[in-house]
């Protein structure tokens, strides 16, 4: 809207009526949140690059940007490429932006140019940060049913219920380490902190009997599989 009143130009022109010179382009698939583009852009943005080429900003969004495109080698996504020196890629977690054609066809130009191409990260404060919130919070759920079946689970049924558990959450630590389908990798590991916590849930819920169950082995393996699958 603040674009569209001001003549429909692009929110760049807009805010620098004079432009300025642009080092890098940045290619992205439309289908990441403005959080995650804003994160992945920061962090990843190189030393001395004082300015940037960008779709969302550079292009007037409240034109025909069909009519701009019809001919891909002189449209501004070409033309600004030719006076770049370097691509950031900005992936998202929702698809591959390579399954768009027009991030293909950017790709292709920047390569056939010679131009450096390179994959934008979000920071390792954020992951690291998201990962923990998630696992611990698989965690406390696992640990909560283990805890909630403990006083149903007499003696000889406790004892025949760790071992499998356990055995069963080291049979899904091997399977990050083969399969390359990160959605399946995801619930592996959210599945293996589950039993792991459950199992130990169990063994230390108050008044359960123990018969036969070592406490500090299954604290050491419980500790070991919640931080391998964390």
């Amino acid at each position: 809207p603040l674009t569209r009143g001001a003549g429909k130009m692009s929110w760049a022109l807009l805010r620098r009526p004079k432009g300025m010179e642009c080092g890098m382009f940045i290619t992205h698939g439309w289908a990441e949140g403005v959080f995650e583009f804003i994160d992945k852009l920061l962090c990843s943005w190189p030393r001395f690059t004082f300015g940037a080429w960008c779709c969302i900003f550079a292009n007037p969004q409240n034109l025909n940007i069909g009519a701009m495109i019809s001919d891909p080698l002189s449209s501004s996504f070409a033309v600004a490429l030719r006076s770049c020196s370097q691509v950031m890629v900005v992936p998202n977690q929702q698809v591959s932006i390579y399954s768009r054609i027009w991030c293909v066809y950017e790709a292709y130009l920047a390569v056939e140019q010679d131009i450096v191409v390179f994959t934008a990260t979000p920071s390792l404060y954020f992951l690291l940060s998201r990962r923990v919130f998630v696992g611990v919070g698989v965690a406390a759920l696992g640990w909560l049913a283990g805890a909630g079946a403990a006083p149903y689970l007499l003696g000889p049924q406790l004892d025949d219920l760790i071992v499998p558990s356990f055995s069963i959450a080291v049979g899904l630590a091997v399977i990050p380490q083969v399969c390359a389908w990160p959605r399946v990798n995801l619930a592996v590991d959210v599945l293996g902190v589950l039993i792991s916590c459950a199992a130990v849930g169990i063994v230390f819920t108050p008044h359960v009997r123990r018969d036969g169950v070592a406490l500090n082995v299954v604290t050491v393996y419980g500790g070991y599989l919640l931080a391998y699958f964390v």
